[in-house]
């Protein structure tokens, strides 16, 4: 038997799952599933996403647990890799998962990748329309140690660096690469830099794992969530220097809030004296409904989407970009338009820690 099952560690809809795949034949794989209870209308397309129980019985019937990274080589070389752009667990799926009780969902679905890049698309031409009328000697009132022009400037490098990795798999060498120095100029390199991105992003099958900012490998289809943070984010510290503070468009912040579950949380994992806050906390937009709840576990930061009924020690309630931008610390917990219900101390505790860099303390780079 050739079924593989890689580490699940992609969080969607309050469950951690991993990718079940066969680099035998697309039947093996759903035989296997079969024996799992797993429906045939989840397949998704080469593979099936599984939660994490549902993982640890697929080892002990014989599937091979492998990384992420060997599962994708294997199943390319047996050229049965057919990546459906912008997939997530199927709907389908959960409530055979779930028995009779029906999983809770988040108000709405995901974007999918083109409703994802026209998101990021309308974030980036915002920035554009605000750079242009800042004064670009000024600093960000949210990230101080950048001015106007340094931002823009950083942003027309971030374009030029996602375009490469999506084009060759890895960042480009920094003594060769095409970057934009700060002043007026770079608002022009970086509009001229959106199109071609974008463009790259949406006719290419992101089913490689590339070289990306700290010499790490992720998977290519995680760049699209990894630039909507880049975007938005970036976005909101330019305005403030002219109090320009459009919110983030919901569905986007909510797409860069899964994006720090999935891709940053991690770091936290290598801390060796492990982290502390003292409870749990709820966070909860109020116009979406979408709710996600952090706790530690053996001295662990986890995080998952949560169920309608999950509570906290604290709960967060704002609109969702807000949210992120709490989450990001671009926000307090207790500005404007930010409730907070419990124990706010587990609140602060959990803001401090370093699953993102604080804007107010970290250098411009």
């Amino acid at each position: 038997m050739t079924i593989l099952v890689d580490q699940a560690i992609w969080p969607w809809r309050g469950r951690k799952w991993a990718h079940l795949v066969s680099d035998e034949s697309y039947e093996e794989l759903h035989a296997f599933a079969a024996r799992l209870e797993i429906p045939r209308r989840a397949f998704q397309g080469d593979h099936y996403d599984v939660p994490e129980d549902y993982r640890d019985r697929a080892i002990a019937l014989g599937a091979e647990a492998v990384d992420g990274r060997i599962l994708v080589q294997r199943l390319r070389a047996a050229g049965l890799r057919k990546l459906r752009p912008g997939h997530h667990p199927d709907d389908a799926l959960a409530p055979a998962l779930d028995g009779a009780g029906a999983p809770a969902r988040p108000p709405a679905a995901p974007p999918d990748l083109p409703t994802l890049l026209h998101l990021i698309d309308e974030e980036a031409r915002r920035l554009t329309v605000i750079a242009r009328r800042t004064p670009l000697e000024a600093r960000s009132k949210t990230y101080p140690a950048f001015t106007g022009a340094e931002l823009v400037a950083h942003m027309g490098r971030n374009l030029g660096d996602y375009h490469a990795m999506v084009t060759t798999h890895r960042l480009p060498d920094p003594a060769t690469a095409d970057h934009s120095e700060p002043g007026p100029e770079a608002i022009d390199a970086f509009e001229q830099g959106i199109d071609p991105l974008l463009e790259a992003l949406r006719t290419t099958t992101l089913d490689f794992m590339v070289e990306g900012f700290g010499g790490n490998l992720q998977p290519a289809f995680t760049l699209p969530n990894s630039l909507a943070i880049e975007v938005a984010v970036h976005r909101w510290d330019l305005g403030t220097i002219t109090d320009d503070r459009q919110p983030i468009d919901a569905r986007l912040a909510a797409v860069c809030f899964d994006t720090v579950l999935m891709a940053f949380l991690p770091r936290l994992a290598m801390m060796p004296m492990g982290v502390y806050i003292g409870g749990s906390v709820l966070f909860e937009a109020t116009d979406t409904g979408d709710r996600w709840l952090f706790r530690v576990d053996d001295d662990k930061l986890v995080a998952a989407r949560a169920d309608a009924d999950a509570t906290a020690d604290a709960t967060v309630r704002a609109t969702m970009s807000d949210l992120l931008l709490v989450l990001f610390k671009r926000k307090g917990a207790t500005a404007p338009g930010v409730s907070v219900s419990g124990s706010a101390d587990i609140v602060d505790r959990l803001l401090l820690l370093g699953y993102v860099p604080d804007p107010r303390t970290t250098a411009a780079h």
